[in-house]
């Protein structure tokens, strides 16, 4: 089934649904119907798994067909500018792919075997880590933009060392004036935020059979099984990370425009409402909701006050969930709507910076599990996330 039907299937079955919660009386549902609703409702969340899944394929093709089409004009890839300085030579791809080969020679067999280090990346190796040669980071840090929400909807740049943003804390103020009066002076109040570089690292074995073997692409293996643990930790850490030790999250950060929902547990549409006007006007027209899978479970019940669902599916291919009129993600580092916790973010998210520090490096361990016949590789790299502007983002907090 293709994802256009697919979308098509979900949006009769969101219809049918709603038809059965329309329907139920004043006592609630009856047995029958909270039956049907139950089976259309598990039909409608292995159908939006499924959709999902075609998103990120379709996704991953127009990035390589995009990346294929700067290949014919021999250029090189956009997406390297996250992991080489700007003032190194541009390389062609086939310098690229070489480099990749080598290092991928480099994980399969010897460690000691000498290899091509030049153009890896910036810096030097830590504590005889090797730096990751250019392209295998760079697919990493590609399919952590395709899994990660953040980094898909946030602004995200690579930094040498601490970078300081500047930022306007409050603006200025226009008057009116008679002919003759002097001008107000109203000077814009300024600040700014440091990105830091708190560290990231993830551990995988691989047999030395695997190693050895061609059968399976190690190279894909290897990137994606990066990619989805460093994602799991950055997702957790950007939403609701406590500092010093990691990024603090976005919960912390977005200090202004909360709203205090009634229940511990439960979440009103008039409370998502008061949270959507909560946030200025001037940041709505670009803002996004971010929540933990369970809460969007709580609001696809919620009917506004003109008894029209909330919470809208996506109907067209690539195009997300709809809360409001703005789009909606589910985001597993967002606090479950529990006692006390952030449970919803709305924002605009151009002013969220993720900051990549320096190289992503990868340490070859052959002694440590050698008794099971097995290579550890120890990959580690740096990252810090900001808001840069309070007043973009509206919460909601449970009681």
């Amino acid at each position: 089934m293709s994802l256009k039907a697919k979308l098509d299937e979900r949006a009769k079955l969101v219809t049918a649904a709603r038809e059965i919660l329309d329907a139920a009386g004043e006592n609630g549902l009856s047995s029958e119907q909270e039956e049907r609703y139950n089976t259309i409702d598990g039909e409608i969340e292995a159908l939006s798994s499924q959709i999902d899944t075609l998103r990120d394929i379709q996704e991953r093709r127009a990035k390589l067909s995009s990346i294929e089409d700067l290949i014919g004009r021999d250029e090189p890839a956009v997406a390297e500018s996250r992991s080489r300085p700007a003032q190194r030579a541009e390389r062609t791809q086939e310098q690229r792919n070489s480099e990749l080969r080598s290092f991928i020679d480099h994980v399969r067999e010897n460690p000691h075997k000498s290899f091509e280090l030049r153009a890896m990346a910036i810096g030097d190796a830590d504590g005889g880590a090797t730096l990751v040669a250019e392209e295998f980071a760079r697919r990493i840090v590609e399919t952590m933009d395709d899994m990660s929400v953040i980094r898909r909807i946030s602004t995200v740049i690579s930094t040498a060392g601490d970078h300081t943003i500047p930022i306007e804390t409050a603006v200025g103020s226009a008057a009116w004036e008679g002919e003759g009066d002097a001008y107000a002076d109203t000077n814009p109040t300024l600040g700014s935020v440091k990105l830091e570089a708190f560290k990231a690292a993830t551990l995988v074995k691989v047999s030395e059979e695997l190693l050895q073997d061609e059968i399976i692409d190690l190279e894909a293996y290897l990137s994606r099984a990066f990619a989805r643990r460093l994602v799991n930790l950055e997702e957790t850490a950007f939403a609701n990370g406590p500092g010093t030790t990691t990024p603090t999250g976005l919960v912390s950060q977005a200090t202004a425009n909360n709203k205090n929902a009634a229940g511990a547990a439960a979440i009103t549409a008039d409370e998502l409402i008061d949270v959507y006007h909560n946030l200025p006007e001037a940041y709505r027209r670009n803002a996004s909701w971010i929540m933990n899978d369970s809460t969007i479970a709580l609001i696809r019940k919620l009917k506004d006050g003109d008894s029209q669902y909330l919470w809208q599916p996506g109907l067209q291919a690539g195009q997300p969930d709809l809360l409001l009129g703005r789009p909606i993600y589910s985001q597993l580092g967002m606090p479950a709507a529990t006692t006390g916790n952030v449970s919803v973010l709305f924002g605009d998210f151009s002013y969220v910076v993720v900051g990549d520090r320096g190289a992503m490096g990868m340490q070859r361990l052959n002694e440590l599990y050698a008794a099971n016949g097995q290579v550890g590789f120890r990959v580690f790299k740096r990252v810090d996330c900001k808001l840069t502007n309070t007043d973009a983002f509206a919460k909601l907090t449970q009681a």
